[in-house]
C-alpha cells in the first residue's frame, strides 16, 4: 500500500479503491473508516472478495477499501487497520500480535 497519507481527486458518483491486500477476516483483520468525515462528501465502503469457505479462511483479494463521491466538497478520511477490535484511530482495546503500530492512512478527498 502507498504511503500512509494519499490525496485523491474525485467526480460526483466516481469511486476510487484502496487496495488492502489479502485479509482474514475470520481471525479478526478489520479495515474501515475511523473517525469523523463529512459523509455528504463521500461515502466508504470496505469489499472483500474470494473468501473460503471455512471458519477463519482467508480473503485473498481483492480486497479494497472504496471511496464514492457524493457531493462536491473536501474531507478526511482515516483508513484504519484493527486486529480484533472495532474500527476505532488508533484501536484502543485492540490486540496487535505482531506488536507493529497501525497509524491510520490519511486519505485527503476532494470532489468535483
Amino acid at each position: 500500500m502507498p504511503g500512509r497519507s494519499q490525496s485523491l481527486d474525485l467526480e460526483v458518483g466516481e469511486k476510487a479503491y484502496i487496495d488492502l491486500g489479502e485479509v482474514n477476516i475470520g481471525v479478526g483483520d478489520t479495515w474501515g473508516a475511523a473517525g469523523d468525515f463529512d459523509q455528504e462528501v463521500v461515502s466508504t465502503d470496505v469489499d472483500h472478495q474470494n473468501c473460503g469457505d471455512a471458519p477463519g479462511s482467508p480473503c485473498t483479494g481483492p480486497n479494497s477499501f472504496v471511496v464514492e463521491g457524493l457531493s462536491p466538497g473536501s474531507t478526511t478520511v482515516n483508513l484504519q487497520y484493527c486486529f480484533r477490535s472495532e474500527i476505532e484511530l488508533g484501536c484502543p482495546g485492540g490486540v496487535e500480535p505482531d506488536a507493529k503500530t497501525r497509524e491510520p492512512i490519511v486519505l485527503e478527498v476532494t470532489v468535483h
